[in-house]
């Protein structure tokens, strides 16, 4: 288990509960008791929410964005919404000249080395009917916003994002037609 936030604020807690779960992720609060017993004597003794190693980046994408951390943008004239952070490298017309320069085709695989926030998988997968579109990137928080992404796009069923070191990659199984990176 991984300590995703802390917080004495019965409202925000109840909140991001009910929004993890919404997103499909499990979470526990710790700490009830000691903090209902020392708030008569204004102790501060906030209740922690943890959650599943392996659910910390997504769950993280849904507080980062509760908090207002996550911009909600558009690409290819709103055909394609990103989430990004507010802070920090930004999308802008690279990933989309990147996405229009790859000839995939119906059926094709599609690996993007370095995916990012995913604005060009998702800008491809607007753009073509490939079969399958992976994205690679070594940072979970920018892989947890691209597979939300691909969620809020529509696309999760033949976009998805991966955390990995592109230097250590496995061989895949079924190769790939197309390779891009930026």
């Amino acid at each position: 288990m991984r300590e995703l936030t802390r917080s004495n604020d019965a409202v925000f807690l109840s909140w991001i509960s009910a929004s993890l779960s919404e997103a499909g992720i499990s979470a526990v609060t710790l700490d009830g008791f000691s903090s209902g017993l020392l708030q008569p004597l204004n102790v501060t003794a906030g209740q922690r929410i943890m959650v599943a190693d392996e659910d910390y980046w997504n769950a993280w994408a849904v507080l980062a964005d509760a908090e207002g951390l996550i911009s909600e943008d558009e690409i290819l004239g709103a055909r394609v919404s990103i989430l990004q952070p507010k802070s920090g490298f930004r999308a802008a017309i690279d990933p989309v000249l990147l996405a229009a320069s790859v000839p995939a085709e119906a059926g094709e695989r599609v690996l993007e080395l370095g995916s990012g926030t995913g604005a060009a998988a998702l800008a491809l997968a607007a753009r073509t009917k490939a079969r399958l579109i992976d994205g690679v990137d070594l940072q979970p928080n920018l892989v947890a916003l691209a597979n939300r992404s691909a969620l809020l796009n529509g696309v999760s069923d033949r976009v998805r994002f991966h955390v990995g070191d592109i230097l250590a990659l496995p061989a895949p199984a079924v190769p790939y037609d197309h390779v891009m990176a930026n």
